[in-house]
């Protein structure tokens, strides 16, 4: 058995132009996770209606646990739709309706009794996540009651669906923090009120909210890494000409696979960067990786 993912957060459909496919952080790392040979359950909420079958269905077919996920009888499971990015600030146009069961999702005594005997090596969640009541409470509760080794959130900005007190909120819990480099700007300005590089940002946000690990993504050949009080730019090569952007989520689930199973940070960037550009050559979902990508995941 690989290492073993708690995915929290939105469980929405995404729609970019004719495209239309289950969306949010947590389904996408979960279902990387487990095609990478890990495992993976997922704690959301969605509408007792045929979009939440279908996307409990199609988390089923890639191995992912569901039992975890509530099913809402008065909110609809809702659909974000997706939009061009803000230049420069890495933001994707993100509008999602307020009242989909992803924000209702809740602190269920029963859920959280079996998740309290289990064991997780990672539970991963997006800032977006804390922007709203329930879900930001239902989190905290979350992380009282498991037994986890990593927390890791991915800054993952969406629309308007961010602000400070999403950020600290999320930083405070995490034991590692990601972003994009293009989302620098907005996060350290919100933050720190400045333009920070991206060695100046990790280190503020490891001494002001004492998260161990943060790492700032330079596209699929390219990312940093600090941890310990060490920064260290990861390069890795492409193999082969192609698209370098995107595989965000399929970073994150190669990251994760290796760095809780002992790897340092570097090598496990590293191999999350291969990971992440064989699934950014894949836009038409969740790709069936190789054994020769798999290999990179051997701790």
């Amino acid at each position: 058995m690989g290492v073993r993912f708690l995915s929290f957060g939105e469980l929405l459909w995404e729609t970019a132009g004719e495209k239309r496919r289950p969306g949010g952080l947590s389904f996408a790392t979960a279902a990387h996770a487990c095609r990478l040979g890990g495992a993976a359950a997922l704690y959301g909420r969605v509408g007792n209606d045929p979009d939440g079958d279908r996307i409990l269905s199609l988390a089923a077919a890639y191995g992912i646990e569901t039992s975890f996920v509530q099913r809402d009888r008065a909110h609809a499971t809702g659909e974000a739709t997706l939009g061009p990015a803000r230049e420069h600030q890495g933001i994707i146009g993100y509008t999602v309706p307020r009242g989909a069961a992803a924000f209702h999702v809740h602190a269920d005594h029963e859920i959280m009794e079996r998740l309290a005997a289990m064991r997780f090596d990672a539970l991963c969640f997006q800032a977006m996540s804390v922007m709203f009541p329930r879900p930001e409470e239902t989190l905290a509760c979350l992380l009282e009651s498991i037994d986890v080794a990593e927390v890791f959130c991915d800054f993952n900005l969406r629309g308007r669906l961010f602000n400070r007190k999403a950020f600290e909120c999320s930083l405070h819990h995490a034991t590692i923090a990601r972003c994009n480099a293009r989302e620098l700007t907005t996060i350290s300005t919100i933050l720190f009120g400045k333009l920070m590089s991206p060695k100046q940002f990790a280190d503020a946000i490891s001494r002001k909210f004492v998260v161990p690990l943060v790492c700032v993504r330079h596209g699929c050949e390219s990312c940093s890494v600090y941890h310990a009080g060490e920064f260290e730019q990861v390069d890795t090569p492409a193999d082969a000409p192609g698209d370098a952007s995107g595989g965000g989520d399929a970073f994150n689930a190669a990251f994760l696979s290796l760095f809780c199973a002992g790897k340092p940070p570097s090598d496990s960037a590293r191999a999350a960067n291969r990971v992440a550009r064989y699934a950014a050559q894949h836009t038409d979902g969740i790709p069936e990786y190789p054994p020769g990508i798999k290999s990179l995941l051997r701790a």
